[in-house]
């Protein structure tokens, strides 16, 4: 859900790109930019027969005191989900081989036969649960953006995961969209040309 923003002392709207969004809260992100300030905000579609938004943020910063842009968009590691996959997945083969071999022997009750085949099941499912976690969840695709501000006064704006630097306006961290390639390309143009002439970068911009 895209929200527009009151504008006031003659700020206008110049461009707003859906550059990311979140599973863990559903939320989805937008970056916009006027003539005045640069505006993160984010919601989550609206409750189910209710009025009132599932999940929502809004972070901004003053455009003029805009120093520097980096953005990153790859492969993520996620070490926490690829520890837990290589967990299941050498403890699903060391349950396999040594209930395999539980199996294997002769003249056991029927008990133990039943429950050692029962382990290799499950042994293999913890393998093949583990492969999948590493696969799918242990590299994804990500976003990273981040804001700097020459100026130390007001509050820093933070979001997801922040790099660790000087005087951060806004840090956002989550999966691209159809619009982050789009995005990275024109805001640092987009921003010098705001500082340089807001008449003509608008109307260049927003057209």
């Amino acid at each position: 859900m895209q929200t527009t923003f009151a504008k006031q002392n003659s700020e206008r709207e110049v461009k707003t790109y859906h550059c990311t969004r979140w599973n863990f809260p559903k939320l989805d992100g937008f970056l916009t930019v006027t003539t005045e300030r640069v505006i993160f905000h984010g919601s989550s579609k609206t409750v189910p027969a209710t009025t009132k938004p599932g999940n929502r943020i809004v972070e901004e910063a003053e455009l003029k005191s805009v120093s520097g842009i980096s953005s990153f968009y790859g492969t993520k590691f996620n070490w926490i989900w690829a520890a837990v996959g290589l967990v299941l997945l050498l403890g699903g083969l060391i349950g396999v081989n040594a209930c395999a071999e539980i199996v294997g022997k002769d003249y056991l009750p029927m008990g133990i036969i039943i429950a050692g085949a029962l382990g290799v099941m499950i042994g293999i499912v913890a393998f093949v649960g583990g492969i999948l976690i590493i696969v799918l969840l242990a590299f994804q695709k990500a976003f990273f953006l981040n804001i700097y501000s020459s100026q130390s006064a007001g509050t820093p704006i933070s979001i997801g995961n922040a790099k660790e630097a000087n005087h951060v306006l806004l840090s956002l961290c989550g999966k691209p969209t159809e619009e982050t390639d789009q995005m990275m390309n024109d805001l640092g143009a987009m921003i010098i040309d705001l500082k340089a002439d807001k008449k003509q970068a608008y109307e260049e911009w927003s057209a």
